[in-house]
């Protein structure tokens, strides 16, 4: 990067900063960062909704939103859970990327 030079009002040479042009790769790279934080987020949210549901024990009584297995699920289980969701989506990204360079 070199230093541009430029004139002050009284005649002067001075040494201007160089001008900035912000490239559309660099948008691209700040547009795909913004999408993949907005998606971390969505993602941690859906996955603490859907396992309030599943470590619930089934209750026998009138509640609104009954868990889904006799009895609660231990925290290895809900870790297998959360862990699995994630290679799963990480697993399917590649075959994504895979048959997406294979079917155009």
């Amino acid at each position: 990067m070199q230093m541009e030079e430029a004139q002050d009002g009284d005649g002067r040479r001075v040494l201007a900063a160089p001008s900035h042009k912000v490239g559309t790769q660099l948008i691209l790279l700040g547009f795909n960062a913004a999408i993949g934080g907005f998606m971390f987020g969505y993602d941690t949210g859906s996955m603490s909704g859907a396992l309030l549901q599943v470590k619930r024990p089934n209750g026998k009584g009138n509640e609104a939103c009954p868990g889904l297995e006799k009895e609660a699920l231990s925290v290895p289980q809900q870790e297998m859970i959360v862990s699995s969701v994630v290679l799963g989506a990480f697993l399917s990204s590649l075959v994504a990327g895979l048959l997406s360079n294979t079917l155009g």
